[in-house]
């Protein structure tokens, strides 16, 4: 894991002797708000100089994932327009049913975008009409986040969170579930076992934490749930890590797609569900090990990148109350824009988008410098009621309407093309 990361910032850390007070009072100090100020006006002015139009319809990488970024900054003409029309009807394909690299995805920000009850309902009926494919076990052999069932299920949770009438939503919902239940217990009898492209993933983009938080959020309560979240929490190492998959057992990377922070939220949610203190204590140790090896030199982004993590120090606060969490998560903010740290990591394959570089950053610094409890890795994490229960704080998070700070006069050199030689 050493090899990965930049150094955690120890002396950074909350009552380190040198280090500033970002957390007064359970809320973010003067000092904190114009730190990430700085770095998101940075960041903002980086991406209206660099990004172009790239002809990538993803989510994940391309001009729709920039539109959810322009829609959280409040220019939704801007968005809106990067969605492009709907697409043509055809019959779906399993690719279409993907929240990040199908057209769900794009669809799903447009419908967030639509200035019409109209344009909203025909986005989101493009969506429900694929359950059917998204509920073949044939069709669609993919469980997972990213590409798979419970990324539909996370688009279709993202329609319900609306608020709006969308004919035959529910049923989707419920169907979606089911066929995943249906498909986990192909493979593991009693249990839920689960697979991609035959390797048994373990964390939140391709494998059992991002399966388990999801049926967790729709409401699920199959009992069988329950077993698969103790046996993800029995998968943690020595090191306070999980494997990337399985049977390899080892646990290399700290990223949200591999390893303890895409963790830290099923544990999170498996608290909040069942109250069992292992699970929260679980997630603790997973935040802890993101804090000391989180500063990834892959980038700013949110897969695998400092942004990403940063999210599931947040989670930590929420389930515990500590402000050593949110302080954590406000150095990893600041981070972002350190030229120190962006001289150590890597230019990403696509540096602005939303998945692997500066507009998922851009996200995750408005929603700590907005408000803390707000806060969610945008398109996996689901708003809800979080930990009324055991201690946690009791919020009912809404939709959000983020303000535009503007540009400053220099970007962050460290993350485009061109300004250092590659690593």
């Amino acid at each position: 894991m050493e090899t990965r990361c930049i150094p955690c910032r120890s002396q950074h850390d909350y009552g380190a002797p040198s280090a500033p007070n970002y957390v007064e009072n359970g809320e973010l100090s003067a000092t904190a708000t114009r730190a990430l100020d700085d770095v998101l006006r940075r960041v903002d002015d980086a991406i209206a100089r660099g990004w172009r139009r790239s002809g990538d319809d993803s989510v994940y990488v391309g001009d729709p994932g920039v539109a959810y970024y322009l829609m959280r900054r409040g220019d939704v003409d801007a968005a809106r327009e990067l969605c492009g029309p709907p697409s043509s009807k055809r019959a779906a394909k399993a690719k279409d049913c993907s929240i990040m690299c199908g057209r769900t995805g794009v669809d799903l920000v447009a419908a967030l975008c639509a200035p019409q009850e109209e344009a909203f309902l025909q986005r989101a009926a493009a969506i429900v009409a694929r359950a059917d494919v998204a509920c073949s076990l044939e069709l669609l052999e993919a469980d997972e986040w990213l590409y798979g069932r419970v990324g539909f299920l996370r688009a279709l949770l993202e329609l319900r969170r609306e608020g709006r009438a969308v004919p035959g939503l529910d049923d989707a919902i419920r169907r979606v579930v089911a066929a995943t239940l249906a498909s986990g217990r192909r493979h593991g009898g009693d249990g839920l076992r689960y697979a991609w492209h035959g390797k048994e993933y373990v964390g939140a983009a391709h494998g059992y934490a991002g399966i388990l938080y999801l049926l967790l959020k729709a409401g699920c309560r199959d009992p069988a749930l329950r077993a698969l979240a103790d046996w993800l929490r029995g998968l943690e190492t020595r090191e306070g890590n999980w494997p990337s998959s399985l049977p390899d057992a080892r646990s290399k990377l700290v990223h949200f797609c591999h390893g303890a922070p895409g963790v830290v939220f099923a544990m999170a949610e498996a608290y909040r569900v069942y109250g069992d203190e292992a699970f929260r204590d679980a997630c603790l140790r997973g935040a802890e090990t993101v804090w000391h090896y989180g500063l990834l030199t892959k980038g700013p982004g949110l897969c695998h990148g400092v942004a990403g993590n940063g999210y599931s120090l947040l989670a930590a606060y929420r389930v515990s109350c500590d402000p050593r969490w949110l302080h954590r998560a406000v150095v990893f903010g600041t981070c972002i824009g350190d030229d120190g740290v962006c001289a150590r990591q890597r230019t990403p394959d696509n540096p602005f988008s939303l998945f692997e570089g500066l507009a998922g950053s851009a996200c995750f610094l408005r929603d700590l410098r907005e408000s803390r409890l707000r806060a969610g890795l945008p398109l996996y994490e689901v708003d809800s009621v979080e930990l009324a229960r055991r201690g946690g704080l009791k919020i009912v998070l809404t939709k959000i309407s983020f303000f535009f700070l503007p540009g400053a006069s220099r970007g962050l050199s460290g993350h485009v093309p061109g300004n250092r030689t590659a690593r």
